[in-house]
């Protein structure tokens, strides 16, 4: 999703075709890769005595302490290096001092903000989602305008119910352990939270995609059909888990079309300006195959659970 806002902008000014544009964007994809695969290291590093307590296997406690730091040091230098190599200027080097700053001090101490109640939520959800934002103007050079507002608006949104749902699923083992989340301190108030930031996505979502809907008339139609396999997830998951995905990490509502759909509408969009963003959908499509065979299968193993059940009953009779 880090990348959506760099895509649009890049629609909406029909600036596909600038010189630089596509090595922006595959610059921001390695970033965020790595600088998310920083903020998993340092939550790990941190939590590793709390995490053995609670009995949780994680990949990092196969390394002795010292190799561990090494390797959350190094996802730090190689996070930044590609970035700094393209722009060294103060303003990158301020905005990446931000980033991994923020990035670590939600785990690790002496600020460690996921015990910090409330200002654990809006860090992580700055951090992993806001922040790294930052750099599409300092690379790219647009301005902020409205538009690039209400994207880090709707991944403030996002990052806040990812962090609810994520604590609201670790609540027990917290316990445990000791760790006082938010959602241990408001265990009453976790569920309406995460009701609230999926219906302002929803609203954001549909404020930012309306001008490429009248641009692009096509596109509406697979808002819809998207629309449609959503609810037939949605059905299927309130049947199997009783919530419909909002607090699990099951079916994430909304996940797959920020992460994999959206970006494929995005560069199919821009490749209407330059055949040169083939490359970036080729990538994608070999991206989107195993999850979206995943998610396809879902309605299916309902469907076949469902006529399980009647035969069941038949044969019962």
């Amino acid at each position: 999703m880090l990348l959506l806002p760099a895509l649009y902008i890049m629609i909406i000014e029909g600036t596909a075709s600038a010189e630089h544009a596509l090595g922006n964007v595959i610059l921001l994809l390695i970033f965020d890769s790595v600088f998310l695969a920083f903020g998993y290291l340092i939550n790990d590093y941190a939590d590793m005595d709390v995490d053995k307590k609670a009995g949780k296997e994680k990949v990092i406690h196969r390394f002795s302490v010292k190799v561990s730091l090494f390797i959350v040091i190094a996802s730090v230098i190689l996070g930044c290096l590609p970035v700094l190599v393209v722009s060294h200027e103060w303003k990158t080097v301020l905005v990446l001092g931000i980033i991994y700053f923020f990035g670590g001090s939600y785990s690790a101490p002496p600020l460690r903000f996921k015990e910090r109640g409330v200002f654990g939520l809006i860090v992580s959800s700055t951090a992993q989602r806001c922040f790294p934002l930052l750099l599409i103007p300092v690379l790219s050079g647009t301005s902020v305008d409205a538009e690039y507002v209400l994207w880090m608006l709707l991944s403030f949104c996002v990052g806040i119910r990812y962090i609810l749902v994520h604590q609201y699923i670790d609540a027990e083992n917290d316990q445990k352990t000791g760790v006082q989340t938010y959602a241990i301190q408001h265990q009453s108030e976790v569920a309406i939270l995460i009701k609230c930031a999926f219906v302002a996505e929803l609203v954001l979502i549909i404020v930012l995609l309306a001008p490429i809907c009248r641009e692009y008339w096509w596109t509406n139609m697979f808002w819809i059909c998207y629309v449609f396999l959503s609810l037939i997830r949605w059905r299927g998951c309130k049947m199997v888990y009783g919530h419909g995905g909002l607090y699990s990490f099951d079916q994430v509502p909304l996940e797959d079309f920020y992460n994999h759909f959206l970006p494929l509408i995005f560069v199919i969009l821009l490749m209407q300006q330059d055949l040169k963003w083939c490359v970036l959908f080729v990538a994608w499509m070999g991206i989107l195959l195993r999850p979206a065979i995943r998610h396809l299968e879902f309605p299916v193993k309902i469907w076949k659970n469902r006529r399980r059940e009647r035969e069941d009953k038949i044969y019962e009779r």
